[in-house]
Parts: structure tokens; sequence; C-alpha cells
């Protein structure tokens, strides 16, 4: 018996190439539209979460018995509630804020920031500030516009609102005029 002789070495054809080429692609096509959503989507969570701060300052505010801040840290990105934590059996000790228990700080992601703030209308410094308000007094209407890579956000809370209101300005269309006269809707009724 003859040993046989040794098969020449096959490599791939190209059909084999191009349907792996194909797959790859489909499976690209698959991920890469996932991982750019999972941005915007980790960027309109921290947007809700810091309405959320908002909302607990102005029930901290209203029904609490301390005075209640809000606290930015720009190099952080870190925004949290704090409570001026006063005890009446130590009258002698320091008055200090202390962070809320009831409520986590919000870390924005990268890319995300608190891009102008204000206070009663009167603007915020573009770093690090505090608002702070008393307990059963008057609240300041606060206003926060966060932009991030695909966030747009006015998140404002009034005076008298009991929660935070948000409104995404990415998705706001601006209206073109149009010249009634032109398209012959001058005597139209409206």
């Amino acid at each position: 018996m003859r040993p046989s002789a040794p098969s020449p070495r096959r490599g791939f054809s190209l059909v084999e190439i191009l349907i792996v080429v194909a797959v790859i692609a489909i499976l690209a096509g698959l991920v890469v539209p996932r991982v750019g959503g999972l941005k915007r989507r980790e960027e309109s969570l921290a947007v809700d979460r810091v309405a959320d701060l908002l909302t607990m300052f102005a029930f901290r505010t209203s029904a609490g018995m301390q005075p209640v801040g809000l606290l930015h840290d720009a190099e952080a990105g870190r925004i949290e509630l704090l409570i001026l934590d006063i005890d009446p059996s130590q009258a002698d000790m320091p008055v200090v804020w202390q962070p809320d228990r009831l409520s986590m700080p919000v870390l924005l992601p990268e890319g995300l920031e608190i891009v102008s703030a204000s206070e009663d209308l009167a603007s915020l410094p573009r770093g690090d500030w505090m608002i702070a308000s008393k307990p059963g007094g008057d609240r300041p209407r606060i206003e926060l516009r966060l932009e991030g890579d695909g966030v747009q956000v006015d998140i404002v809370l009034e005076p008298h609102d009991l929660a935070a209101r948000r409104s995404d300005r990415s998705q706001l269309r601006r209206r073109e005029p149009r010249d009634l006269d032109e398209e012959g809707l001058d005597r139209d009724q409206w």
C-alpha cells in the first residue's frame, strides 16, 4: 500500500470571504446604532434625575423644617441636595450643610453639563454655585440649561410648582414665516 500524497492546502474562496464580510457588516449595522443611542439614553436619564432632584428640593423646602440647598460642583460634574444640619440641643456647635439622606447626588455623564443656571432670573456663575431656600419661606425660581452631545434641555422649577418642568430644546421646531398674500390666503378667516 502506498502512502497517500498530502493534499494541497486550500485557501478561502472569494465567495466565502464575501459572506464573512457581509455577516460582519450586518452585525456592525445592528450594534453601532445601539452604542450611539446608549450615550443619548444615559444623558436623558441624567437630565431626568436632575429634574427629580429639583422636585425633591421643592418638596423639602415646602414640607421640611430645615433650610435646603442645591450644590453644583462643576469640576466633579455633580449636583446634590443639601440640608442645613441644626441640632437644637447643641446650639454652640457650628452649623454644617450635610448631603440629604433621601436623595442621591446626580453625576452628570461625560459630555453633559449645566451650561447656565439662574435663581430668580439672576444668572449664577458658570462653575460652582449653591442655591439655598428657607423652610416656609418663598422658594426661588430655578432654571437650569443642560447640554450634551444629543441633548439640549431646560429644567424650570417655579416658586409655586411642586415639580420641575422639563422642556427639550433639541426637539423644538422653528416655524417658518408665511406670506399669506403670496399664497392667496389674505382674505381667509383665521
